[in-house]
């Protein structure tokens, strides 16, 4: 597939409708309003403190971060980080990214988002079972969906009709996704730490099928030089709704009002929001394409009917 197409796919995958052409030519130059004395005071001192971003490490296409020297410097990429960067600009605040690393658990998610001083959280998609607390900051409305579809090992696609008939199929899911409340009732799931050891569980055919959103399926493919391995549908299963939050129990909160309204301005442009998808495939293909492939056998019967 090639990034043009994926343009395309966002289009058809998001549900995100385009802005009639002069809202959007409007939105072009866009500038917070005026306020009164009190409430400008406090934005210049939210503009005067450190403010802190949270960003997940590994969650393309919404939030990832780069190694950009040997000192560890990183660098913040996604479209969620991309969002982010222009309310602040647009604001004249600047930003001190942290990074939350691929390990650490919906505990540390909590922990550092809430009891650190942490003003913005990227990359947090919404799921059943979510802490209130986390939810209560989310800035409205969520900036952009995450079709989770089903992926197959090519041409082991065939029984799959209609989503029915994955309750007759085992299948895998990454733990990090939490994606296991949507679907762990009406199918048999087992979870795995990453997104290599999903490819490798489907590949090595020890599960017919894994769920993963579109988006992150296809640009992974890409990274591990398999997308000719493998069938990713596109009728989404699910759809899960991505956030950024700001934290009500800092001074930076009194830009709640301008953030929401500019997020909803730019969720609703669709070719802005496919430009954005665009540029975040770009950029992760640019990064990750000396990466090794990932060097899989074809599975046997034999060697399937063994593992159950």
């Amino acid at each position: 597939m090639s990034t043009n197409k994926y343009k395309n796919v966002f289009y058809r995958l998001s549900g995100i409708a385009a802005l009639a052409s002069a809202l959007i030519m409007s939105c072009t130059t866009s500038s917070f309003a005026r306020e009164d004395d009190n409430l400008l005071a406090v934005k210049e001192d939210c503009a005067a403190s450190r403010y802190n971003v949270l960003v997940l490490e590994h969650n393309p296409p919404f939030s990832w971060v780069q190694q950009v020297d040997i000192s560890g410097t990183t660098k913040a990429h996604g479209i969620g980080v991309y969002i982010l960067e222009e309310l602040l600009s647009e604001a004249n605040i600047p930003k001190k990214y942290i990074v939350m690393k691929a390990t650490e658990t919906r505990d540390d998610l909590e922990f550092q988002t809430w009891r650190k001083p942490v003003d913005t959280a990227v990359g947090i998609q919404y799921y059943p079972g979510l802490s209130s607390d986390i939810q209560d900051n989310f800035l409205h409305p969520a900036y952009m969906s995450n079709p989770i579809v089903a992926v197959f090992a090519k041409g082991k696609d065939k029984k799959y009709k209609k989503p029915s008939d994955l309750a007759n199929m085992t299948g895998a899911y990454i733990k990090s996704d939490h994606i296991d409340f949507l679907f762990s009732k009406e199918m048999y799931l087992s979870s795995v730490d990453s997104v290599k050891e999903a490819f490798e569980t489907l590949l090595t055919g020890k599960v017919d099928y894994i769920l993963m959103g579109f988006y992150t399926a296809t640009m992974e493919a890409a990274k591990y030089k398999i997308t000719d391995k493998l069938t990713i549908t596109e009728k989404p299963l699910r759809r899960v709704e991505n956030f950024l939050t700001l934290n009500q129990n800092r001074i930076c909160k009194v830009f709640t009002d301008d953030f929401n309204a500019r997020i909803k301005e730019i969720s609703k442009d669709k070719v802005k929001m496919g430009n954005l998808l665009y540029r975040a495939y770009q950029e992760y293909e640019e990064q990750t394409k000396s990466y090794p492939a990932l060097n899989i056998p074809e599975p046997t019967d034999v060697d399937k009917d063994d593992e159950f």
